[in-house]
């Protein structure tokens, strides 16, 4: 926008300019990354770029492509909106299947745990059942010197 005043010195058009294919080259690199094999850049908003920075070098006035730019300006918002509402339809499916974890969780220990006071007590009363029956079998079965002459 500041390059679409008239009043700019030669010099402060080209330094604009220049900032200008700086920016180009950052974006450059981001919409040359991919997803799912596209790319995730518009080629239109660099031909803009270019048709920005060739009027701030010619002289011609930019202020012609400030429709082109706010066109592009309102399709990034757009994409920013609609890549904001996947992000948080993510964050509460994410949110939900941390829940359904933990559920599922406590539910495996009710299934697969021990409780350990509970197995003690059984393991000490099958003991002393036991130990108790040998006793009393010992006392049914008492062998005498005269078991043992016979």
């Amino acid at each position: 926008m500041q390059g679409g005043n008239g009043a700019l010195s030669p010099a402060a058009k080209e330094a604009i300019a220049a900032e200008l294919d700086g920016l180009k080259g950052d974006l450059l690199c981001v919409a040359n990354t991919s997803f799912l094999g596209r790319t995730a850049g518009n080629p239109s908003v660099f031909s803009l770029f270019d048709t920005v920075v060739g009027n701030l070098r010619d002289g011609t006035p930019v202020s012609d492509q400030l429709t082109a730019i706010d066109a592009r300006l309102a399709t990034i918002i757009g994409q920013r909106s609609e890549v904001g509402a996947r992000q948080a339809r993510l964050e509460r499916a994410q949110g939900g299947l941390l829940e359904q974890s933990g559920a599922l969780e406590a539910q495996r220990s009710r299934v697969e745990d021990i409780d350990l006071a509970k197995v003690i007590l059984d393991l000490k009363l099958q003991e002393v059942t036991y130990q108790s029956a040998l006793a009393v079998t010992a006392r049914v079965l008492q062998p005498t010197l005269m078991d043992f002459l016979r």
